[in-house]
């Protein structure tokens, strides 16, 4: 049974989501997601034994949706993430991020390397080996979406519109067969919440004046699982990772998309247990 919690951070107050006993693993969504999309997964690593606690990011699902830009700088939810972390009593926990969760994951191993036990990152980039390509490669195409989140208001209403987040949903996975109706829905819900559009686009806002702090070599043992069919990030993104992550081993899952965890849902549990482990 999972259990529904609001837990109180610096930035506010998070919605919280645990499933299950035994060493904690914090699982972090991406956009346009929710906690809610990464069910399925907290679930499966509770059954082995883990305690899953996935969070609604700031501005997300049920969390606090605070106004303005500054609480969505990756400075302002990292500290919030660090309050989670420690709000589990355990001195270290495992974290697992997706998309915005994985790029936050990267921040929190690095800034905070007293919390963090293992990194799991999947379909992410490390934000330094990002602002290199970005400037210099064909991401920079495939990043056009956020130049278009800057546009207050506009940006908001077209998301939300159910056609376009069909369409938007569908073009990041590889197995159309996975993003069903009912997926869609659930997550154009989320998103419809007062305040979730502009919290989710605030992120990719906050980016045009903040950019994301990375700065320290993360020691912790890191794994990064990478739907090699992903339209919107460039393979060449995991090239010089060692450089800023000392402890590195990369899974290409061949096939999958953006959603990774949830077009090869058995291949990834497989591969979190046994690292986490």
């Amino acid at each position: 049974m999972i259990d529904s919690q609001l837990v109180p951070t610096p930035g506010g107050m998070l919605h919280v989501r645990v499933i299950g006993t035994g060493r904690p693993v914090l699982l972090l969504h991406g956009f346009p997601d929710s906690s809610l999309g990464l069910r399925d997964l907290c679930e499966a690593l509770a059954a082995q034994g883990f305690r899953a606690i996935a969070p609604d990011l700031p501005g997300f699902g049920l969390s606090d949706k605070p106004e303005g830009l500054d609480s969505y700088r990756s400075a302002a939810v990292v500290a919030d993430l660090a309050a989670l972390a420690r709000w589990t009593g355990e001195e270290k926990v495992a974290v697992v991020g997706h998309d915005w969760g994985g790029i936050l994951a990267f921040c929190l191993a690095s800034e905070h390397p007293e919390l963090v036990s293992k990194l799991v990152v999947m379909n992410a980039p490390h934000p330094a080996i990002y602002y290199r390509l970005v400037r210099r490669s064909l991401q920079l195409l495939r990043s056009w979406y956020i130049l278009f989140f800057q546009l207050r208001r506009i940006a908001e209403w077209v998301i939300t519109r159910r056609w376009v987040f069909r369409w938007m949903m569908r073009q990041l996975v590889a197995h159309k067969d996975v993003m069903t109706e009912a997926r869609v829905e659930a997550g154009r819900r989320e998103l419809l919440r007062p305040g979730a559009a502009r919290g989710a686009l605030s992120y990719y806002r906050a980016l045009f004046r903040w950019p994301l702090q990375c700065a320290r070599r993360i020691e912790a043992p890191t794994l990064i699982l990478w739907g090699e069919a992903d339209p919107s990030l460039d393979a060449r993104l995991l090239e010089d990772l060692p450089k800023y992550v000392a402890q590195v081993a990369v899974q290409r899952i061949a096939g999958a998309g953006h959603f990774v965890h949830w077009e090869e849902p058995e291949r990834i549990v497989s591969e979190l247990v046994g690292f986490l482990r």
